[in-house]
């Protein structure tokens, strides 16, 4: 920050740090008259927007970048599937609530509830359609996969754009992939890669290789080559 002295007109330049910790004093003394950019320390690149989380917006990140196990995985940039409006029924229970004084306490009542009824309504929904295509490159590449590098205790999680996590459990029971299940920008699993879905191997943070679902290597392949 160049400074001007209010008083002397002296011109004096403090780093960004003197100008924030003495900001009070600096301002009484001093007007600012430019303010000075430099190149940060460490420039940023596209790692410093690798934002990782779960469908609750916890932190997942760190499960790529400073995991010491091999780690595979499966970056979905679109979520291939088509929502139907419909309409489903659904049961409530409905209740009744009594108030009873309480004998002996002054001032105190307890109120009971007691079962009345069920209900039905009718309620909006939605019928998700997955493309057939999609959910076969998980069954017939992404599933194999999965269960070879289990064995050799190398897990594995898929990390998808553009759904929510009650989607992701239909997405799991639709192709029979129990693993993990985060969420990221689409435009940074782009970023990574455009096979949709990918698979990437990791490990320390670093990425080892990664495989168009139509190129992958048999598991044997993969663990001999980046694993020894």
């Amino acid at each position: 920050m160049v400074m001007k002295n209010k008083k002397t007109g002296e011109l004096k330049t403090f780093s960004y740090e003197e100008y924030m910790k003495n900001l009070s004093a600096l301002t009484d003394e001093y007007e600012t008259v430019e303010q000075i950019k430099t190149e940060p320390t460490i420039k940023e690149t596209k790692i410093s927007h690798f934002d990782i989380t779960d469908f609750d917006g916890n932190e997942k990140t760190e499960m790529y970048l400073t995991n010491s196990k091999p780690h595979l995985m499966v970056p979905v940039f679109k979520a291939d599937y088509k929502a139907i409006p419909t309409t489903r029924m659904v049961q409530d229970s409905v209740f009744t609530s009594d108030t009873v004084q309480v004998i002996g306490l002054k001032d105190s009542v307890r109120i009971n509830r007691k079962f009345k009824e069920v209900v039905s309504r009718e309620e909006e929904a939605y019928d998700i359609i997955w493309d057939k295509a999609f959910i076969s490159r998980f069954v017939e590449v992404i599933k194999p996969l999965q269960v070879a590098a289990a064995k050799d205790q190398v897990a594995m999680s898929v990390v998808i754009s553009g759904i929510d996590a009650d989607k992701a459990k239909i997405l799991a029971k639709e192709t029979g992939l129990d693993v993990e299940y985060l969420t990221a920008d689409e435009k940074l699993l782009k970023t990574i890669m455009r096979s949709n879905p990918g698979i990437i191997l990791w490990k320390d943070g670093v990425l080892l290789q990664k495989w168009h679902y139509k190129k992958l290597p048999e598991w044997s392949v993969i663990k001999s080559k980046y694993l020894k």
